[in-house]
C-alpha cells in the first residue's frame, strides 16, 4: 500500500493496484487528493504500524500531515481537495459535509488513538473552534 505515497510530496494518490504495487489518479479528480481520505488514512496507517510493527506506514502519513500543516489556510480550514504534486489545498469547497467532515473527525480519532500525546489534537481545536477552549479543557470534554 505504501506506493500510494511515491508522489513529489508524499501526498497519496487515490487509488492502488496491490498486484502491481502502483498508486494511480482518479478519472474524475485527477492530481486530486480528497482531505477526507488523507484524515482516514492517518488512523488507518497509524494503526496498522502498531500492529505491524513498521514505522514505515506511520512515517508515511505523518509526512503526509506535515503537507497538510504546510499548507494551512488562513482561516484553519480545509477545502477538500489537495493538489497532489504541488501539495497545496485546490481551489474547491470548504465542506462540513461529505468529502470534508471526516478530515476533522479523523483528526481527534488520531489522538485518541495515540492516548491524546497532542500528535493533530490542536489541529482539531483550531479548525473547529479557534478561539475557544485550550486542547486540555477539550480533552477533559470528551472524557
Amino acid at each position: 500500500m505504501l506506493p500510494v505515497f511515491e508522489t513529489n510530496v508524499g501526498l497519496p494518490l487515490p487509488v492502488i493496484n496491490l498486484g502491481q504495487r502502483k498508486g494511480y489518479h482518479t478519472k474524475d479528480f485527477p492530481g486530486l487528493s480528497s482531505i477526507a481520505e488523507v484524515g482516514t488514512l492517518q488512523l488507518e496507517f497509524k494503526y496498522l504500524s502498531h500492529l505491524t510493527g513498521n514505522d514505515e506506514y506511520w512515517r508515511a502519513v505523518e509526512r503526509v500531515m506535515k503537507v497538510v500543516k504546510d499548507a494551512r489556510l488562513p482561516h484553519g480550514l480545509a477545502s477538500i481537495f489537495l493538489a497532489i504534486d504541488e501539495g497545496q489545498y485546490y481551489t474547491s469547497a470548504i465542506r462540513l459535509g461529505s468529502r470534508g467532515d471526516s478530515f476533522y473527525e479523523y483528526l481527534l480519532y488520531v489522538d485518541i488513538l495515540t492516548c491524546f500525546e497532542g500528535v493533530l489534537l490542536n489541529d482539531y481545536q483550531k479548525a473547529i473552534h479557534p478561539n475557544s477552549m485550550s486542547c486540555t479543557k477539550l480533552v477533559v470534554v470528551l472524557l
